[in-house]
């Protein structure tokens, strides 16, 4: 007998510094999340630190781009969205598609209607003035905008946030609100999306804050 109610997981904590969302096949997604942790916990083994971000979307793009390429194979179809936080360069957002093409981005969305959804974070994503709850209101006003449904709740709605409030201490990503929704955005976003922000935190000068939403 099937489950009367199904969700299908869109956020994926790969490290504590990393999370990543899908939009596409789920079962291809959970390959390359897998795939992700694995390489990321055997940098961790190996040289005692947690793997650089860009680091480690590029290994898995090399993956995704083979998959392009050899005979008896097939592209994974799913695009992903990742988000991180690396001594290097701080808080850091990627997109990858199918091919394996990969790009760093301040704010942006993949999935259904993610045009739309990039076109309104244009619009309204201010860098650099942004606090954490005004990204998380632009990412639902997105959601609200681009989602094929007559009134957002909180059953379909995914949010997330990484931030890092002193040197020596994070806030990993972290699930919030309902099951896995059908859409994704960061800072927005038609199917997944995000914007980093920074704001000043009372007695600990400034707080680094990237928002991830789905």
């Amino acid at each position: 007998m099937l489950d009367e109610v199904f969700f299908s997981e869109k956020i994926y904590k790969l490290n504590e510094d990393m999370a990543c969302s899908v939009a596409g096949i789920t079962s291809d997604a959970n390959v390359l999340t897998n795939e992700l942790r694995l390489i990321a916990q055997r940098y961790l083994l190996q040289y005692q630190e947690p793997i650089p971000c860009e680091q480690l979307v590029t290994a898995l793009c090399d993956i995704k781009q083979a998959y392009t390429q050899f005979g008896g194979k097939r592209p994974f179809g799913v695009s992903l969205l990742y988000m991180g936080w690396d001594k290097h360069y701080g808080f850091q957002l990627y997109q990858s598609d199918p091919s394996g093409n990969y790009g760093g981005w301040k704010a942006t969305c993949i999935g259904n209607n993610s045009a739309a959804a990039v076109s309104m974070l244009k619009q309204d994503f201010k860098e650099g003035e942004m606090t954490l709850s005004g990204a998380l209101a632009l990412a639902v006003k997105v959601l609200n905008k681009t989602m094929d449904v007559s009134k957002l709740t909180a059953e379909k709605v995914e949010l997330a946030t990484l931030t890092r409030e002193r040197k020596d201490r994070h806030q990993s990503a972290e699930a919030e609100g309902g099951g896995g929704a059908d859409q994704e955005a960061r800072g927005g976003g038609g199917q997944g999306g995000e914007g980093e922000e920074r704001e000043g935190a009372e007695g600990e000068g400034q707080v680094e804050t990237l928002t991830f939403c789905v």
